[in-house]
């Protein structure tokens, strides 16, 4: 589980990697590059819980870890 965040420092870290001059793109150059640059600003959000509902059927998952991520197997009959 992610949450998506504004991330000023990474932001500036992607643009200086990839030295770019926002300031020489045009606007819509630039939302795009913001845009598609946002999965990279997220935060792992630790220890949430979740459930899954498949019709009528409803999993709880295990806990997310420190990385965000919870997996299992579950089986919901038709």
């Amino acid at each position: 589980m992610y949450e998506l965040e504004d991330r000023p420092g990474l932001y500036a870290l992607l643009v200086h990697t990839l030295e770019m001059d926002l300031d020489a793109l045009d606007t819509v150059s630039r939302q795009r590059f913001h845009a598609r640059t946002r999965w990279f600003r997220v935060d792992s959000e630790s220890f949430k819980d979740l459930r899954l509902r498949f019709g009528g059927c409803v999993h709880a998952l295990p806990s997310t870890g420190f990385d965000g991520r919870s997996g299992a197997r579950v089986r919901c009959s038709p």
